[in-house]
């Protein structure tokens, strides 16, 4: 009985142990922000979220991570980043997150990003190439949703209209002799 109490436990413990981030930043090579997502409620104002973000910068900027990612404990957080060009990527999560889970999200984020622009990133790439419909692919959901109905609402209102399509053409029957 002890040990089917022990193992019922011991589910319910790692259930709740899915993997997450905390945090989705690209920083500039002065520490300012690009792109920023934060999943979780760490912080309680912008402020606050700038403060960490410089200090973040300040801790990794003179290492070397450009081929491959970078490992730090920071702020009792996990922080994986990498740095491409001017731009530095960072995936943060829980302190005891795993770190290959991190290092993967990481990585998917660079791929991504060097797969929309065709090169690799860099701050003027990432300035001029990425309007709503982009940056809205990092957001979750119900922001994405919200981003969506915003397009939607600014497509309605442009002043450029596309010309129907042509209608469908009809087959004719093949001459008979």
């Amino acid at each position: 009985l002890f040990g089917v109490a022990a193992l019922s436990r011991s589910l319910r413990m790692d259930a709740g142990n899915i993997p997450s981030i905390k945090s989705l930043l690209v920083l500039d090579s002065d520490g300012k922000r690009i792109i920023s997502r934060y999943y979780k409620g760490e912080f309680a104002s912008l402020a606050e979220e700038t403060a960490f973000e410089k200090k973040l910068s300040d801790k990794t900027i003179r290492t070397n991570a450009k081929n491959e990612a970078e490992i730090v404990m920071f702020d009792n957080m996990v922080t994986v980043y990498r740095n491409s060009a001017d731009v530095w990527f960072y995936v943060i999560g829980h302190h005891a997150e795993n770190e290959l889970i991190l290092v993967a999200a990481l990585t998917a984020l660079y791929d991504a990003l060097t797969s929309v622009l065709r090169q690799a990133p860099d701050k003027r790439a990432l300035m001029d190439n990425f309007d709503a419909r982009h940056l809205a692919e990092i957001q979750p959901r119900s922001s994405r949703e919200t981003a969506s109905r915003q397009l939607r609402r600014s497509a309605r209102t442009d002043s450029f209209h596309a010309p129907p399509p042509p209608p469908p053409r009809r087959r004719q029957a093949p001459a008979r002799e």
